[in-house]
C-alpha cells in the first residue's frame, strides 16, 4: 500500500483487490497506547484464535469490557 495520498490512485488500479485496505486508512485508528492496552489486545488475539468455537459476541463484549477501564483511566 502507498504510503503518499498522491499514490493511491496509481496504486489502486495496479491492486484492485486491496483498494478496500487503502480506502480504509480515512477512517482507521490506531490501537489504544494507554498503560494495560496491550494485555487488552494480547488478550483480545488469544480470543480470536478460538473463534471456531467461541461466538464473535462474546469475543468483543469480552474485549470492550476490559478496554474501556483502560481508556477511561487514561481520561482522568
Amino acid at each position: 500500500m502507498p504510503s503518499l495520498q498522491s499514490a493511491k490512485q496509481e496504486w489502486s488500479k495496479a491492486n484492485p483487490t486491496m483498494v478496500p485496505f487503502v480506502d480504509g486508512a480515512e477512517y482507521a485508528q490506531n490501537l489504544p497506547a494507554q498503560v494495560g492496552a496491550a494485555d487488552v489486545i494480547k488478550d483480545m488475539n488469544a480470543q480470536l484464535a478460538q473463534l471456531k468455537t467461541k461466538e464473535p459476541k462474546a469475543i468483543l463484549d469480552s474485549v470492550q469490557a476490559n478496554v474501556e477501564p483502560v481508556v477511561d483511566d487514561s481520561a482522568k
